[in-house]
């Protein structure tokens, strides 16, 4: 895992505010943000729950930060992608 990706979800899971090149962590009121690229591809809200999405793009950065969040293993295989060996659209999902 890039050391990028480490320090993000790290910020991204203790609600604290991180910004580095093409990725940002924004705490806001009730939600704290995981920003690649000025999308929102996770969103952590107060009561814990965690939820993701591509936001369309199928790329090896944007899986490679999401996969940082425990409990997530998002891999593409013959360009469709998997969401802990699921397939998935890459929409928003509850994990």
């Amino acid at each position: 895992m890039r050391k990028i990706t480490e320090e993000a979800i790290e910020a991204f899971m203790n609600n604290k505010r991180f910004k580095k090149k093409n990725t940002e962590v924004y705490k806001g009121e009730f939600t704290t943000l995981l920003i690649l690229f000025g999308n929102i591809i996770a969103y952590k809200h107060d009561n814990g729950s965690i939820e993701i999405t591509t936001c369309g793009w199928n790329s090896v950065t944007t899986r490679e930060r999401l996969n940082g969040i425990s409990g997530v293993h998002v891999r593409s295989l013959k360009k469709e992608l998997y969401l802990n060996n699921q397939k998935w659209d890459g929409t928003l999902i509850r994990i």
